[in-house]
């Protein structure tokens, strides 16, 4: 006989979550891309807490901003002038 059990040691009130590959890392400074009609920027955030692949955003996004996601790799490389493919979710 066997089980599987789930343990939540913290439990946080609905708030937005990213794709952990989405957020990148600049020094101390954390922000993801995200997608608007002017094209790709930048955008400083706050993290909360994270599971194996979702990370809390405490301060910087709102709900409805499109937030650039895709492998790590790709994730890396990504400037103002790069192209995305936009699929809604």
């Amino acid at each position: 006989m066997s089980f599987r059990a789930e343990i939540q040691l913290n439990v946080e009130e609905a708030k937005i979550s990213v794709p952990i590959s989405a957020v990148q890392s600049e020094g101390d400074e954390h922000f993801v891309w995200i997608y608007d009609e002017s094209g790709l920027k930048k955008q400083q955030v706050s993290l909360g807490l994270a599971s194996d692949t979702h990370q809390v955003i405490t301060e910087g996004l709102e709900s409805g901003t499109k937030v650039v996601t895709g492998p790590a790799r790709s994730m890396t490389i990504l400037n103002e002038q790069s192209v995305v493919n936009v699929k809604e979710s």
